[in-house]
């Protein structure tokens, strides 16, 4: 299953696991959500967790 433009795309499917790139939470929960603005998010047995992520650039002496 694929899309763009709001729709979700699944990258791996299957039986469990994968990712999922939609705006909106999907109704799976084995799978790790990505919000089309990069944000990751896993399901925690209650609630969608985002995942922190931290970006630096390499300072140049």
């Amino acid at each position: 299953m694929g899309a763009i433009y709001g729709k979700p795309i699944i990258l791996r499917s299957g039986s469990g696991g994968g990712f999922i790139v939609s705006e909106t939470a999907p109704e799976k929960t084995n799978v790790l959500w990505i919000q089309p603005n990069g944000l990751t998010h896993f399901w925690n047995g209650t609630e969608w967790v985002a995942i922190a992520g931290v970006y630096a650039e390499e300072e140049s002496q």
